[in-house]
């Protein structure tokens, strides 16, 4: 008797297991895949930044751009921004003690940037979700950039017209990357790191020769040589990201 209710109460119990298990899979949610954040979606933006490593003119830059994110790791865009020159320390400091010295103003002549051009490519190799401050949960992707573009060569504004010196085009390469975080479906913000590499004129060249007294007037430089120099831009973006709908897949 005791063997026969000890069988009984097994079945039940194994029954009821099963059972449970049964319901609770009916109504588990859908496993979903990773949600795809970029592809097949157009990210329009404006970026606000500058150059970190001028001696003689930093450029404050504004842009805007497009990219189209052709899969969840693939995107090609453009930009097109101006830069405004800001005088570095350096350039203060040269231009106040060559005026002390000849009793007269002096403008530095050197270069900054101007109106800026470029074609890239990019790729989202690490991306996924964290919490941003500990609190609101965050997508977010590290991508690396490569491009080409047009740059335009601007000598200082000050400089009189006696001076020869032309502003100019130059090709450049872009390379670079950065971080975007997608504050909600359609809303992205970055902070992103370039370099614009390009052969250009940086500062004009004192000319040769014992009888030139350079510390006096702009008589003493002259445009000399182009060289490869890197522009590295600190960059911050915001944009929207187009159809505002996120694809995803269910298994």
């Amino acid at each position: 008797m005791m063997r026969r209710l000890l069988v009984i109460l097994l079945l039940v119990t194994v029954s009821q297991t099963a059972w449970a298990q049964a319901t609770n899979m009916e109504k588990a949610p859908v496993v979903r895949r990773q949600i795809d954040w970029r592809s097949m979606r157009h990210q329009l933006v404006t970026r606000l930044g500058g150059t970190l490593t001028d001696v003689y003119f930093h450029n404050l830059m504004v842009s805007v751009g497009y990219n189209y994110h052709a899969t969840n790791w693939f995107s090609i865009g453009a930009n097109v921004g101006y830069a405004f020159p800001l005088a570095s320390g350096i350039t203060k400091r040269i231009e106040d003690e060559k005026k002390a010295l000849s009793g007269k103003s002096f403008d530095m002549p050197a270069t900054s940037l101007g109106l800026m051009l470029d074609a890239h490519a990019s790729i989202s190799p690490l991306y996924g979700k964290t919490l941003l401050l500990g609190k609101v949960a965050v997508a977010y992707d590290f991508y690396l950039q490569a491009g080409a573009g047009l740059m335009q060569v601007r000598w200082n504004s000050d400089l009189p017209s006696s001076f020869a010196a032309e502003d100019s085009f130059t090709p450049a390469i872009i390379g670079g990357g950065g971080l975007r975080l997608f504050l909600d479906k359609g809303v992205v913000f970055g902070i992103e790191v370039l370099d614009y590499i390009a052969n250009m004129h940086v500062v004009a060249d004192r000319k040769a020769g014992p009888t030139v007294d350079a510390t006096k007037t702009l008589a003493g430089y002259e445009v000399g040589g182009e060289e490869w120099t890197n522009n590295i831009a600190f960059m911050v973006s915001i944009g929207v990201m187009l159809p505002f709908e996120l694809k995803y897949d269910e298994d």
